[in-house]
């Protein structure tokens, strides 16, 4: 499976209207709260993320940890395959000297929290970085060989329905370069 996926930032505002909106007229499918390590030390890792070929990260969701690896299938990493390894409920602490048995030493941890919402075929999380610091991010899943553009631009479709903005490649850069800066924490192990 591929996932297609546009993210756009929102005001305080903006995030409380779209809970709102989903929970009244989507289904919510998942409340996640997210620690995540990017690894930052593996091969065809690249600090652009529109450049990255491949996204090696430990994901602790809910209490549960798996390694996921995300792959570049499209030009500025709109859309790109995924891989999860589950690991059940390891800590980041043991889920970190895995890694390292594989030379891999230094990431950036995150955490975030989302409600995850389908509304009209399409699944919607809405995201708060850290109070005051929010987005969404709107996907679909597609079998390899579909025309990403033609998801991407009905994704673009269903954001503009909503009146939401989303980043063109050059937002979204410097939107993961602020969060690295202001919210992110850069770890070695």
């Amino acid at each position: 499976m591929i996932e297609v996926e546009i993210r756009g930032q929102l005001t305080v505002e903006k995030f409380e209207e779209l809970n709102n909106f989903f929970e009244n007229n989507g289904k919510l499918l998942e409340v996640q709260d997210r620690e995540m390590i990017l690894l930052r030390d593996t091969p065809r890792y690249n600090e652009d993320p529109t450049l990255r070929e491949v996204d090696i990260r430990i994901r602790r969701t809910n209490g549960e940890t798996e390694i996921m690896i995300k792959e570049m299938k499209s030009a500025n990493n709109v859309a790109r395959s995924e891989q999860s390894f589950k690991m059940g409920n390891m800590q980041l602490d043991e889920a970190k000297k895995m890694v390292g048995y594989f030379g891999s030493h230094k990431g950036q941890w995150m955490h975030r929290k989302k409600k995850v919402f389908e509304y009209n075929n399409f699944h919607w999380s809405i995201v708060e970085a850290v109070p005051g610091i929010y987005y969404y991010e709107l996907e679909k899943e597609v079998e390899d060989g579909a025309d990403l553009e033609s998801v991407r631009q009905d994704l673009i479709g269903a954001a503009e329905n909503l009146v939401l903005p989303h980043f063109s490649s050059e937002e979204y850069k410097a939107f993961i370069i602020m969060l690295g800066e202001k919210v992110n924490k850069l770890i070695e192990w």
